[in-house]
């Protein structure tokens, strides 16, 4: 027996590789496929939770700036009426009134 290969044994060989190559790059193929739609598919479930942060953002920034409002006009309702208070009671001292003893 002869330890040397003939052209036809060597492409026969190639045809066979390359049929086993063309297979295992087919199914990787269709893994990279499947594996890309399951990434695409995870991307839209993102897409969809960053929509709905933003919304939730913007509804928190609304109420954080409602609330501001109220503060500073709560301020200066405080203010308005520590200032009413003097008013009356410089008033009540010059009009002679104990406002402690005065009943509502």
């Amino acid at each position: 027996m002869s330890d040397s290969v003939t052209k036809q044994e060597l492409s026969s060989l190639e045809k066979r590789l390359d049929s086993r190559f063309d297979d295992l790059a087919a199914s990787i193929n269709v893994f990279a496929t499947s594996i890309q739609e399951k990434f695409d598919h995870v991307d839209e479930r993102f897409d969809k939770v960053d929509t709905r942060f933003d919304d939730l953002t913007n509804v928190i920034d609304g109420y954080a700036g409602r609330l501001d409002t109220y503060a500073s006009e709560m301020a200066a309702m405080s203010h308005k009426m520590n200032r009413l208070e003097k008013y009356i009671q410089v008033l009540a001292a010059k009009a002679g009134i104990d406002l402690d003893t005065v009943s509502l």
